[in-house]
């Protein structure tokens, strides 16, 4: 098979995976894309610089694929960023309910100054 369309065919895989995770474990989802990318590259460090005019078709097809993949893996990195910041407020929140007293506000001070 050409290499070219072995990198087309992992492309596809790693579209179809970023389309479809559905509910699915992230980690699971990041290790599985990570592994798929590395191979693809390992196959693209082997081409060699003179190439047909199908393969250059396949590259631009490749290319036009990637660039939607980095635009889903931007939105599954949005959702990371987005559970983390949730996750930092729900323990501020928590810690605030269980330390209540903790915090002394400072609102105003009396001074006497009758002496």
């Amino acid at each position: 098979m050409n290499k070219f369309q072995e990198i087309y065919d992992l492309t596809l895989i790693i579209s179809d995976i970023l389309k479809n995770t559905g509910n699915k474990d992230r980690d699971h989802l990041i290790e599985e894309v990570t592994s798929l990318i590395n191979k693809r590259q390992v196959m693209l460090d082997q081409l060699q610089p003179s190439y047909s005019d199908q393969e250059k078709l396949l590259g631009t097809k490749i290319a036009e694929l990637d660039q939607e993949n980095n635009k889903l893996l931007k939105m599954v990195l949005n959702e990371i960023k987005r559970d983390l910041t949730n996750l930092k407020k729900r323990k501020s929140t928590q810690n605030r309910y269980e330390n209540s007293y903790a915090r002394v506000y400072n609102d105003g001070v009396f001074l006497d100054k009758r002496n």
